[in-house]
């Protein structure tokens, strides 16, 4: 009965059912749902990073356990990377493939500031995202939470000093996308926790729902 009126309903008013489905096209859903094979991909027997865009979060994971929960700065411009200088943040599941020390790196923003040293911090983790995009440091850490970068995921110079000896060349990076809420319940900047040592028996867990 609900079927024939939906069918009833879609044939009396077209332009009226056509809006509904667009509607419906822009709802957010689960990125899980939406990314199955980038989730697929994920190896969760080893350590991993997630980040994610909507709640400005970095995440290094172990199976579904957060192990230290960073918060970040990415690109200023919304949606997945499609060119150089088009200052989005990419989105999908990369690997580490260099890790730099980039303590004497300079670079000018073009906000009319000029040259910056030491504007990278102390690392810079290069992914195979391409296009020059890594994790790295800041010169400005009041920057976090904040859509800031040029495409880059920027973390605080102590954060991710202390995340450098977890990371390794081919370490998954799963980047989530901007549309979509990855998980329910509380925010993730509310179960921040830093990496206070680097030994694995004083890391910090927390849930972290991967599917």
């Amino acid at each position: 009965m609900h079927l024939m009126k939906s069918l009833s309903f879609s044939f009396r008013y077209p332009m009226a059912f056509c809006l509904c489905l667009f509607v419906l096209s822009l709802c957010p859903m689960s990125w899980a749902q939406s990314w199955p094979d980038y989730a697929a991909g994920v190896d969760r027997s080893r350590p991993y990073l997630v980040v994610d865009k909507p709640h400005m979060t970095l995440a290094l994971m172990q199976g579904t356990d957060t192990l230290a929960l960073y918060p970040i700065s990415c690109g200023r411009g919304y949606g997945d990377k499609q060119r150089r200088g088009d200052l989005r943040t990419p989105e999908g599941l990369f690997h580490i493939t260099q890790i730099v020390d980039a303590s004497q790196w300079g670079h000018d923003f073009g906000d009319g500031l000029g040259y910056i040293p030491h504007a990278y911090g102390p690392w810079f983790v290069r992914l195979s995202a391409g296009n020059g995009i890594g994790i790295h440091g800041t010169h400005a850490p009041g920057s976090m939470g904040l859509r800031a970068s040029e495409g880059c995921i920027r973390l605080r110079n102590e954060d991710i000093a202390v995340l450098r000896p977890r990371l390794r060349i081919g370490m998954q990076v799963l980047i989530l996308p901007d549309r979509y809420a990855p998980i329910e319940g509380p925010k993730l900047l509310d179960l921040y926790r830093p990496i206070r040592t680097p030994s694995h028996s004083s890391l910090h867990k927390k849930s972290f729902k991967i599917y």
